[in-house]
């Protein structure tokens, strides 16, 4: 059993591919299934990086939300630092900030740009027909050039997930420098406070 919108590669008839004759630019059997087997390992991926994102909002969310609360339940407050104390405590707040921008452009749904609607490549270029009849067309004419469709997915789908990991990547190296350099100031505020 496959999951919604993922090929099932042992159902996927490789031997009755065209001769090159008949189709200019086909893969092949081979090329052409290898081609969906990456699609399928980028389209796993892109769900991963979704997952880990999720996982990493989450714990922003709690880290904020701890954050917040300690400082409306104390007394002292991060404006009453010492001046580097103050510094490093307002840039550990930013590189929060900045983490949690990145996070959302990570989750933020995208459409695949660069791509005509009516190459019919992804789910979202359906509503670009108005009728039935004119998807149907459409779809008989993913014949003529079946895996070509492939390789553009393929390229897309795997430019989003660097993307995504990329994002991510930001946003973690944010979150830790935020929660070092906030550390940070309430120590350097506390040694210079005793000084």
């Amino acid at each position: 059993m496959t999951t919604p919108g993922h090929i099932d590669l042992r159902t996927v008839d490789t031997t009755a591919v065209p001769t090159d004759g008949e189709h200019q630019g086909l893969l092949g059997p081979e090329a052409s299934q290898w081609a969906q087997s990456l699609l399928e390992v980028a389209r796993f991926e892109l769900a991963r990086a979704d997952d880990k994102a999720n996982t990493l909002f989450r714990f922003y969310g709690v880290v904020a939300a701890l954050s917040i609360g300690l400082l409306a339940g104390r007394s002292a407050s991060p404006t009453h630092f010492e001046f580097a104390g103050q510094a490093l405590f307002w840039t550990g707040c930013a590189a929060f900030l900045a983490s949690g921008v990145y996070l959302g452009m990570t989750l933020y749904p995208r459409d695949i740009r660069g791509t005509p609607a009516k190459r019919l490549l992804y789910f979202g270029h359906v509503i670009a027909y108005d009728s039935v009849p004119e998807l149907a067309a459409a779809l008989r004419d993913v014949n003529e050039d079946f895996d070509h469709r492939v390789v553009e997915q393929l390229l897309s789908v795997s430019r989003l997930v660097h993307a995504k990991y990329a994002l991510t990547r930001r946003a973690l190296l944010a979150l830790g420098a935020g929660t070092v350099l906030c550390i940070a100031g309430v120590l350097v505020n506390v040694i210079v406070a005793r000084v």
